[in-house]
């Protein structure tokens, strides 16, 4: 579903991800370990994906964890950029190719559009500014995997054979409409969804901005648990280790021999209940992982 005028046109964005930074740095005060090391830290910067080029500033933001505002600047800068290059490729014929994917965000606003996150006090907020293929969402891949596997299953794909994840609505209950529609219950596996940016932010007037790119992945696996009562189970790996000051560890405490966690990445109304957490990242979910698919393959 894809075309070739859309990525030549994704191609060329990396570059402009590069001449944005180098020209944000070279008119701030960039800090001498910076300056002294900086191709080194924009191409750690740079992520080339084919689908989704990004420019991740978690590298940078080290180097202004005392002055928010000079970071503010910069992500106001960087969407700056791929707002533009929205614009661009609308001017192409592109309008309806690419959308904004901002890392961790704060939910999205009245147009459907996801809100940055501005760094502030110890928060460095949205690090990862993603230009990507419209489509190309995890909640939509969900739909082309559960059309493979059930081809796999039963001989035929209850999308038809060329759906794909761009023909996949964005809103959860048509995401579900569609899936309950369409797919046989007696084959409905169990499905576990893993995630590791899920965010919860309370603003100065009380509200909850609920946000983060695994968010809406994980929702369509919990929410398509009550119509086919499958036992899909939601998955927490806590990867940060602290580094990432966008995303507080969770917080645990024992009792008994029984470790709880009492404070985790949503809130108490969050929509979205986690069953598992796993709070020493992602090697501990690996070994978990590797454990399971040999006790599996045993039985």
């Amino acid at each position: 579903g894809v075309s070739e005028a859309e990525l030549t046109f994704l191609q060329t964005v990396p570059d402009k991800m590069e001449a944005c930074l180098r020209e944000f740095l070279s008119k701030n005060a960039c800090p001498p370990e910076l300056a002294q090391d900086l191709d080194r830290y924009i191409a750690a910067t740079l992520l080339k994906n084919v689908a989704s080029p990004t420019a991740n500033l978690n590298s940078l933001y080290p180097f202004f964890a005392d002055d928010p505002e000079t970071f503010v600047a910069l992500q106001e800068k960087v969407r700056s950029l791929l707002e533009d290059l929205l614009a661009e490729a609308a001017s192409q014929g592109l309008d309806d190719s690419f959308f904004i994917h901002y890392a961790p965000n704060l939910g999205r606003d009245k147009t459907g559009k996801e809100v940055v996150w501005f760094a502030q006090e110890e928060e460095s907020g949205t690090t990862d500014f993603q230009f990507m293929l419209r489509g190309a969402i995890k909640e939509a891949g969900v739909l082309a995997l559960l059309n493979h596997y059930y081809f796999n299953r039963v001989g035929s794909y209850p999308l038809g054979e060329g759906f794909n994840a761009r023909q996949a609505p964005h809103d959860m209950e048509a995401l579900v409409q569609l899936v309950t529609e369409n797919f046989d219950p007696e084959q409905m596996p169990l499905m576990v969804g893993v995630g590791d940016t899920v965010t919860a932010k309370v603003q100065e007037n009380g509200e909850v901005k609920r946000g983060g790119s695994d968010r809406n992945f994980l929702q369509l696996i919990q929410n398509l648990n009550k119509p086919f009562n499958s036992g899909n189970i939601t998955v927490y790996v806590d990867s940060s280790g602290g580094e990432l000051k966008n995303r507080k560890p969770l917080v645990l405490t024992e009792a008994s021999g029984v470790v709880k966690v009492t404070s985790g990445p949503g809130d108490k109304a969050d929509p979205l209940q986690l069953n598992v957490a796993f709070p020493e990242g992602h090697e501990q979910y690996c070994h978990v992982f590797d454990k399971a698919a040999g006790d599996r393959t045993l039985t």
